[in-house]
């Protein structure tokens, strides 16, 4: 499945917006084993789309912890540095750069953030 394009071939862009009650963003003081691994869940989904999202190593601002309920879910946000391909298309999209943001990501995660928590008395909550 390829990107849409209008019949005069530029592409189809679209802005999608969502109220998110009870949104925070992913940080030291609320991450877990739990909402990293979503996190990572996320980025793959987002991946899987054909999209590099371009913007999360280094801004983890882009990153949103919903609670709704008993349920959590992680919503990602900001696609002004994302890139598109497709999957037909290798030049758009290659995969180094899709590992590359994957592994940047799980490193500021589970190398980073997790570590330091524990580091900081955290230790039970940063395993839930």
């Amino acid at each position: 499945m390829g990107l849409s394009h209008f019949d005069d071939g530029t592409p189809a862009v679209a802005l999608i917006l969502e109220y998110l009650s009870n949104a925070e963003t992913l940080s030291m003081d609320n991450i877990t084993l739990r909402r990293a691994d979503l996190t990572m869940r996320s980025l793959s989904r987002i991946h899987c789309s054909y999209v590099e999202h371009g913007d999360f190593a280094f801004n983890l601002s882009n990153i949103f912890l919903v609670r709704e309920g008993d349920n959590e879910r992680i919503v990602c946000v900001d696609f002004g540095h994302a890139f598109a391909g497709s999957s037909t298309s290798d030049q758009s999209m290659c995969r180094m750069s899709v590992h590359g943001e994957f592994t940047r990501l799980w490193g500021q995660l589970y190398n980073f953030m997790l570590p330091l928590r524990r580091l900081r008395g955290d230790s039970s909550s940063a395993t839930k």
